[in-house]
């Protein structure tokens, strides 16, 4: 975007003349996949008549799935998200950055969700299956990460349950999506 091009020549002057403006390759991969949104909502499960909520986090402390200075909502959401929503209108599904997969470990991330995966969360394939469950997802409920962006560029409602802006450069896109977009309560 012209805009980082603007960043990067304040930051670093000499690497200005290298940069080029080439888009954004997952966008533009999910753009051209909107047409497989039913086959994607087929894959996880979704139903006719069920609506798709997808969770996201990103991966430091401040996330939706981070530590949150106490306040690690996702965890207790997903189980009473999982028993509130009615069964038969709704399908949950959790994506979890890869980081958190990695420092963590699956087997311990499946041991957090277990309560949710038995309600019937679907736990997404951080590296391979977040842009499909975008497309098929109804709304999206996550934080000031990229996915929540994403998901707001597809014209997906999204709320945001944690979004502590202190690691985003003031002056980004996703830092004023992070300002103006409506919170979970």
């Amino acid at each position: 975007h012209p805009e980082q091009r603007e960043r990067l020549r304040r930051a670093c002057p000499a690497a200005e003349k290298a940069a080029v403006i080439a888009g954004d390759p997952a966008f533009d991969r999910m753009l051209a996949a909107r047409p497989h949104r039913e086959r994607y909502r087929r894959a996880l499960g979704v139903r006719r008549g069920q609506r798709l909520v997808v969770l996201n986090s990103t991966w430091n402390p401040e996330g939706f799935f981070g530590d949150g200075g106490g306040q690690d909502m996702l965890p207790g959401l997903l189980p009473r998200l999982a028993a509130e929503l009615p069964a038969d209108d709704y399908r949950l599904a959790a994506v979890l950055h890869p980081n958190i997969w990695h420092g963590h470990g699956p087997g311990q991330i499946r041991v957090w969700l277990d309560r949710a995966r038995r309600g019937g969360l679907a736990l997404i394939d951080p590296v391979h299956g977040w842009r499909q469950a975008l497309l098929a997802a109804d709304a999206v409920i996550g934080d000031f990460g990229a996915v929540s962006y994403y998901a707001a560029a597809l014209g997906t409602p999204v709320l945001l349950a944690a979004h502590d802006q202190r690691r985003l450069d003031p002056e980004a896109p996703l830092a004023d999506f992070v300002r103006q977009a409506p919170r979970l309560d």
